[in-house]
């Protein structure tokens, strides 16, 4: 018997010469109902997204649905829940204003 796992998913960057400079593709994989995975390449165009940081930051809501149904998804947002917290709700007690 086969046991499968949820899989929590970065995806990779990588840069891909074009005629005119370079382009960025994002690689990530989807699996299909029948349990297959595919791969799936999205480009996007190095002049609006200068470095792979650019590229990172664009696609971070598509990793975040990619990987809502996963255990290190549901935790991934729960630490976000929690930074968020961190930032506006305690520093506003420690720099003596009322929340």
């Amino acid at each position: 018997m086969k046991v499968s796992r949820e899989r929590y998913q970065h995806g990779s960057v990588r840069k891909v010469p074009r005629s005119q400079g370079f382009a960025w593709e994002f690689r990530f994989y989807l699996t299909a109902p029948d349990g297959k995975r595919k791969l799936k390449v999205q480009t996007l165009d190095s002049l609006k997204y200068p470095t792979e940081r650019d590229v990172r930051k664009a696609v971070e809501g598509q990793l975040s649905a990619l990987n809502a149904g996963t255990l290190g998804g549901k935790l991934a947002a729960t630490l976000g829940v929690r930074r968020l917290y961190r930032l506006c709700c305690l520093a506003r007690s420690w720099d003596g204003r009322k929340p």
